[in-house]
């Protein structure tokens, strides 16, 4: 892998990232390149992700409307909560 185009600073903090892992520095950069690569996959799923309405997912910000989202930190309420999805 030729790396190209990179300055200065990059190339020694991924050297020095590949040295400190014992890698080389073609691994070590293909599986920093991999990681991003299923970074932007998932960020672009859970961009596009619509939770089912019965689900109880929220996103952030949002309120669940879901009968069983939890509405205090009691204990009989947790308990019921529990109880309902025993088997």
């Amino acid at each position: 892998m030729n790396l190209r185009d990179v300055p200065d600073e990059i190339y020694t903090a991924l050297a020095e990232g590949a040295a400190a892992s014992h890698q080389s520095l073609n691994v070590f950069v293909a599986e920093r390149l991999t990681e991003v690569a299923r970074v932007t996959r998932l960020a672009d799923y859970m961009a596009s992700y619509e939770a089912p309405q019965t689900a109880g997912v929220t996103a952030p910000g949002r309120l669940s409307h879901s009968p069983h989202a939890a509405r205090s930190t009691s204990g009989t309420q947790v308990a019921a909560t529990q109880e309902r999805h025993s088997i």
